[in-house]
């Protein structure tokens, strides 16, 4: 609203109030006491607009609209024409307005929390963390007896060509604690 059509109406009017007048209303949001706190009450959920707490909105001063100088120009009394017109938001829409205004996001409870399906996942998940470490476990195994297969073919390899067969009955015999033959 410019000042001039405040002006035109009201010539001492201050310039400076309709930067701070604005149309207002205010509704229900239902609480119902449960297990010792206080708790939305299921009406949010359904699909209805929101009750209102007063019969029309009102303007920011508290006055009679007919004493507002703002409210009382065409182009106050348009603003809160539209403004009785529109429709109070529902639960989520409020919910939403809510978590636009403090800087939240809002994600369904499905992807939210721990669903079956992510539990699930996170139960392969595990499952193959404990494969692999199964797995390295193994390899650290097979790396061992891969060094003592080396070892064992270096051993052999140093000792004089008759003398490889008698060497590893030996080295058998030591390993299983029994007599070489």
């Amino acid at each position: 609203m410019s000042d001039d059509e405040i002006d035109a109406y009201h010539p001492d009017f201050d310039p400076y109030m309709p930067d701070e007048h604005r149309v207002e209303n205010a509704v229900k949001v239902y609480m119902v006491f449960e297990d010792g706190r206080w708790a939305l009450d299921e009406l949010i959920q359904q699909g209805q607009p929101l009750d209102e707490v007063h019969d029309k909105t009102r303007c920011s001063y508290e006055q009679p609209r007919q004493f507002c100088v703002v409210c009382s120009t065409p182009h106050g009394l348009a603003e809160i024409e539209a403004a009785d017109q529109a429709p109070m938001p529902n639960g989520r829409q409020l919910l939403a307005m809510l978590a636009e205004e403090f800087g939240f996001e809002l994600v369904p409870t499905a992807l939210a929390g721990p669903g079956p399906q992510i539990t699930r996942l996170s139960e392969q998940v595990q499952t193959l963390l404990d494969k692999r470490s199964e797995v390295d476990e193994l390899g650290d195994k097979l790396a061992e007896a891969f060094v003592a297969a080396v070892e064992v073919s270096t051993y052999l390899n140093l000792q004089p060509r008759r003398g490889r067969l008698r060497a590893l009955r030996t080295l058998v015999s030591h390993l299983t604690s029994k007599p070489a033959a």
